[in-house]
């Protein structure tokens, strides 16, 4: 029975060792679960550094305002840009003066227009007491002209007193009427009377030293010239030239005066030529 007994409790002392193998077994997993826990709670050991990490961007990002601190100086841009228009105020105040400038120019102008256009005329008006000479050709010589019969010779003499006034119609250019009448008498056989004496110039001015007025005078005049019951017209190109003298190079305080002569060629054709000189006085004024 005591042998009997011993073989039962064998018997179940067996399947209970058995029993426990599994049980340690899965306490085994459960041990081996467990240290992947231990490893997980090492990551939650280095989630420290996690967090340090995390600190780190923390600091890159408390870092990142010393970058952005950087585009601060970028932000100097935008107040250098913001500056601009301050310091584009002194450009617009120089567009402003240029533009005050270009107003005082167009007023400036404007005031030179109206004073051209309120410019004086520059006028004049003068004597001159002329020799004239009459010359008659022979263009069928030996045989007389039919102007030569007519006269009764081929080359007279005679004088008249010529008015002439002028105006500036440019600083260098003016424009001149001649108007004369006879002073001698034609009793003598060499002798004519000159009358209705008239002509239009154009006359181009210079000066000589300063001092000497040089005019060059071309138009168109015509005269009359007569003898005892004898009279003819005579017209055509003429020119001729001036000098005159200012009497206020003498002094100052004399009024504006011109002493002066010149030559002219009055007509010249087939049949005849009338030329001459002159001498007079000349006045100069402004309206």
């Amino acid at each position: 029975m005591k042998k009997l007994g011993m073989l039962l409790l064998g018997l179940v002392s067996v399947p209970l060792a058995y029993a426990q193998e599994p049980a340690a077994d899965a306490a085994a997993p459960a041990a081996d679960t467990a240290a992947p826990a231990d490893s997980s709670a090492a990551p939650a050991d280095a989630a420290p550094p996690a967090s340090d990490t995390a600190a780190a961007p923390a600091d890159s990002s408390a870092a990142a305002p010393s970058s952005d601190a950087a585009p601060a100086s970028d932000a100097a841009p935008a107040d250098t840009t913001a500056a601009a228009p301050a310091e584009s105020a002194p450009a617009d105040s120089g567009s402003t003066e240029a533009s005050a400038a270009t107003d005082s120019g167009a007023s400036a102008s404007s005031e030179s227009g109206s004073e051209s256009e309120h410019k004086p005329w520059k006028l004049y008006a003068g004597y001159d007491h002329v020799h004239v000479n009459l010359q008659i050709t022979q263009p069928d010589a030996p045989n007389p002209s039919a102007m030569q019969t007519k006269f009764g010779g081929d080359f007279f003499t005679g004088e008249f007193h010529q008015l002439r006034a002028g105006v500036r119609i440019f600083d260098v250019i003016g424009l001149e009427a001649h108007y004369g009448v006879k002073a001698s008498k034609d009793d003598k056989p060499e002798k004519i009377g000159v009358k209705n004496v008239g002509g239009l110039y154009f006359a181009p001015t210079g000066t000589i030293l300063e001092t000497v007025e040089l005019a060059a005078l071309v138009g168109y005049s015509y005269m009359q010239v007569e003898r005892p019951g004898v009279e003819a017209t005579l017209r055509g190109l003429s020119y001729g030239v001036n000098l005159e003298l200012p009497i206020r190079l003498f002094s100052e305080s004399l009024p504006d005066f011109r002493l002066g002569g010149g030559a002219m060629v009055y007509q010249r054709n087939s049949e005849s030529r009338t030329y001459g000189a002159h001498f007079g006085l000349r006045y100069d004024f402004k309206i």
